[in-house]
């Protein structure tokens, strides 16, 4: 059996957090069928996967945001440390946290108005740092909503992606019990849990819902377990409506956005039992307004002329003349592998724009 802890202290182990995260090595997990493509929709006009930057981070990245500068945020996971990328790549430490390695675990990452960035952030051995954290423009972290830790093992609470409504609503996934929770004057408020939400009870994987994104009144989750896409009404008291099942066999999505046509972009982190994987599957999904599911970036086009072993776990789209291009942020499967820890391409579709606000709205 091996802990989280242990996971994150060999940065050569070949997984990523929502993996990671489990408390025990994950084996032998049953998945839905791949993808193939619908045959209905035009295919996307796809460049070439290039890399980004130079960064390359200890044990990978999780989160990515982006500013309407174009300015790229990446959590480090292990390192504890949020990284700031210039539109021409260049790379400096936004934030340090502080922590020792065994004590949190950065997850994802939402950018606010204010050029502050707010991150989920598990406690692993800390149950006092679990939550998600506000970074102020100087690059201060500061616990802004806790949130509990249920059982007393690294994961038994796992903050994991951030998104905004429109409305100012700031809403973060919980991926351990298979909940979403409401960020504001309250504090970190639970909005919903359902057992779409939740990993199957039979998975060593027990790690449910994942990446979270806002479009039309409704929060779009993921489960990286389940291999699904769910939609959740928000009502208009701001209550969360029934949880209903969007779309299938994603494999094990991760991160995901929309973009302007209603089109979400998904990374999927492959196929292959986790005690065995090399990321052999590893891909870009794109599930459009009906549901259906086709894979629009392979394997062999995210290797691209670099021969990069990135395994994607977020992804973004630009600002202006970056609007079309998909920003893919992750970890590098082979530790000799000198390719950076992002990626971009263009995609031919521009990305739809994230509702972005200064604070959650109800601490205003």
């Amino acid at each position: 059996m091996i802990s989280i802890a242990d996971h994150f202290r060999q940065p050569l182990r070949k997984l990523r957090l929502a993996a990671l995260i489990v408390a025990c090595a994950v084996t032998g997990v049953a998945l839905p069928a791949a993808a193939q493509p619908s045959g209905n929709d035009p295919k996307p006009k796809i460049g070439p996967v290039v890399p980004f930057g130079n960064l390359r981070a200890v044990g990978g990245l999780e989160g990515l945001a982006i500013s309407p500068r174009n300015e790229v945020y990446a959590a480090a996971q292990v390192e504890g440390i949020i990284y700031r990328m210039t539109p021409e790549g260049e790379v400096s430490v936004f934030a340090n946290f502080g922590f020792n390695v065994e004590d949190i675990f950065l997850v994802g990452l939402a950018v606010a108005g204010d050029h502050s960035v707010y991150a989920a952030v598990v406690g692993c051995n800390r149950a006092d740092l679990n939550g998600v954290w506000r970074v102020d423009a100087s690059g201060q972290p500061t616990l802004a909503f806790p949130m509990p830790v249920t059982t007393g093992t690294c994961g038994g609470s796992i903050p994991n992606a951030l998104a905004f409504d429109d409305k100012g609503n700031l809403y973060v996934t919980e991926s351990a019990q298979g909940e979403v929770w409401r960020l504001g004057a309250q504090g970190a408020e639970l909005w919903v849990r359902d057992d779409l939400l939740k990993a199957r009870p039979e998975s060593l994987n027990q790690v449910g819902v994942d990446g979270i994104a806002y479009r039309k009144d409704s929060l779009w989750v993921n489960n990286l377990d389940t291999g699904t896409m769910i939609e959740i009404p928000i009502q208009k008291d701001g209550r969360a409506g029934i949880p209903r099942l969007f779309a299938v066999g994603l494999g094990h999505p991760d991160g995901h956005q929309f973009d302007v046509q209603g089109n979400l972009w998904v990374t999927n982190l492959g196929y292959e039992e986790w005690d065995a994987f090399d990321g052999s599957s590893r891909n870009v999904l794109r599930v459009s307004p009906d549901g259906k599911v086709e894979i629009v970036i392979s394997t062999e086009q995210l290797r691209g002329s670099t021969g990069s072993t990135l395994l994607p776990a977020s992804p973004v789209f630009g600002f202006g003349r970056e609007s079309s291009t998909l920003f893919l942020g992750g970890a590098l499967l082979n530790p000799g592998d000198p390719n950076p820890n992002v990626a971009k391409v263009k995609v031919g579709m521009p990305g739809m724009r994230l509702p972005q606000f200064t604070q959650p709205k109800d601490k205003q």
